[in-house]
């Protein structure tokens, strides 16, 4: 698949998410013979490193599309991407390195909500 970045530009100051995921770079794209695509996002997850996200919603809100790419043009858009990022200096997040993901029976961290945290606290002491 024939996939172009036409432009990108660093995001340095993206807030990260809850679960730690990042935009590293917004860039503009073709895919030959099919569509032109502004403003995808290069993110990284911790869990599943560098990622594409299309078409991003406002900001403060969930990263959603309303399009899925096929395996092999997602993998040529992301290919496409990391070089360009990393042409312009560009650095993942923990040197580049994921780590596993913790699993719904995970022992929660910093991420959880003050407001999951108060209802864990009145089950408990409605449980007592």
């Amino acid at each position: 698949m024939d996939v172009t970045i036409t432009a990108i530009h660093r995001l340095p100051d993206w807030e990260p998410s809850p679960t730690g995921a990042v935009g590293l770079a917004r860039f503009n794209y073709r895919i030959k013979g099919l569509l032109y695509g502004k403003h995808a996002v290069l993110g990284w997850s911790p869990y599943k490193g560098a990622r594409v996200w299309l078409q991003p919603s406002a900001k403060g809100q969930a990263l959603k599309s309303q399009i899925t790419l096929e395996n092999d043009v997602a993998a040529a858009m992301l290919k496409r991407a990391k070089t360009a990022f990393e042409a312009l200096g560009g650095e993942y997040p923990n040197g580049g390195e994921t780590i596993p993901y913790p699993g719904p029976d995970a022992t929660p961290g910093p991420e959880v909500s003050a407001a999951v945290d108060l209802v864990r606290q009145i089950e408990q002491r409605d449980a007592a």
